[in-house]
């Protein structure tokens, strides 16, 4: 099966040459897989958005790792470094890719990402505008700083998200068709419970969904919206299983629909991103990879079996789809 992919190095050396490159890269898709979801779409384009984090920027090939020093006292402090946002988008029916112009700091000169953060969760809003969700990595110095939500706009906005415990974090968010924004709460270590709650996009004030509570005893890791305005996440087992479930608000409860399967045999090391697509008949797309294989690749999820069909390599840490 054919496949595209843009590997991380040459999309940050593309980011990096001139500050703000912007480059084109022709691929070739899975021609059958990707004719027939288009046709199913009524011949729209499908369009991802992959974001990753890049290397520190420097002319020698630095370990992608925060650094720690120690103070006069010998407490650590925070050596952490700027990294780049690597963004990129793949058109699914031309088959091409772009690495884009993309902010990489704030008004005051904050940088948007450093070394020992990382983006735990990407999604779009109705007006077209990116959102990531950027957390501290486990045993930083900034362990206990609060997840960041990042508005990639013109001139980007970052809010702290209030409401969290301080074992908590904001994983993964969707934009909804209301123009509001969803995301799930959960332990910094990844270990249950989990949370649906609503992030207010003004304050990063978060109000937790109470209407609809998720298994107390489960792993929760991707959140999308379908157009049609049907829920979906995924639950991860123990040894790695992967189901697909969906969050019906009517009955205010969550409902396995089915697991995942990859070439017949159970998928087993959970997804980086899901995203839904279309109008009466939803499509799911899933951006992940078998456990101990790399890059991710891109797949398409049938909502009906849970059958994943691989589409094709993409080299990124997170992905969602760009609105029309």
């Amino acid at each position: 099966m054919t496949t595209f992919s843009v590997t991380r190095r040459r999309a940050l050396r593309l980011a990096l040459s001139g500050g703000v490159a912007l480059a084109t890269t022709a691929i070739a898709l899975s021609g059958s897989v990707a004719s027939t979801i288009l046709a199913q779409q009524s011949g729209s384009s499908v369009q991802l958005i992959g974001v990753e984090a890049g290397a520190v920027p420097t002319t020698n090939d630095v370990p992608e790792v925060s650094t720690t020093e120690l103070d006069s006292a010998g407490n650590p402090v925070n050596g952490a470094v700027a990294i780049p946002i690597v963004v990129q988008t793949v058109d699914l029916a031309t088959g091409q890719v772009q690495t884009v112009s993309t902010p990489q700091s704030l008004p005051d000169g904050t940088p948007l990402l450093q070394s020992d953060e990382v983006v735990t969760g990407i999604t779009t809003l109705v007006d077209g505008t990116i959102v990531l969700t950027i957390d501290p990595v486990i045993g930083a110095v900034n362990e206990t700083n609060p997840t960041r939500i990042v508005l990639l706009r013109a001139t980007p906005v970052a809010l702290s998200v209030s409401g969290l415990k301080q074992d908590e974090q904001l994983g993964d968010v969707a934009g909804t068709s209301d123009g509001s924004l969803l995301g799930l709460v959960m332990k910094k270590n990844g270990t249950p419970p989990a949370d649906l709650a609503q992030i207010d996009l003004g304050t990063g004030a978060l109000t937790t969904v109470n209407k609809i509570q998720l298994p107390r005893n489960r792993s929760f890791r991707t959140l999308t919206q379908c157009p049609d305005g049907t829920l979906y996440t995924t639950a991860v087992q123990n040894g790695g299983d992967t189901n697909l479930v969906h969050l019906d608000l009517g009955q205010n409860k969550a409902v396995d629909s089915v697991t995942l399967t990859s070439n017949g045999s159970v998928w087993n090391s959970g997804l980086e991103s899901l995203m839904c697509t279309g109008g009466s008949q939803p499509q799911l797309f899933a951006l992940g990879a078998p456990r101990y294989v790399s890059p991710n690749a891109v797949y398409t999820v049938d909502v009906g079996s849970g059958a994943m069909t691989r589409v094709g390599d993409l080299d990124v840490a997170k992905a969602t789809l760009a609105r029309n």
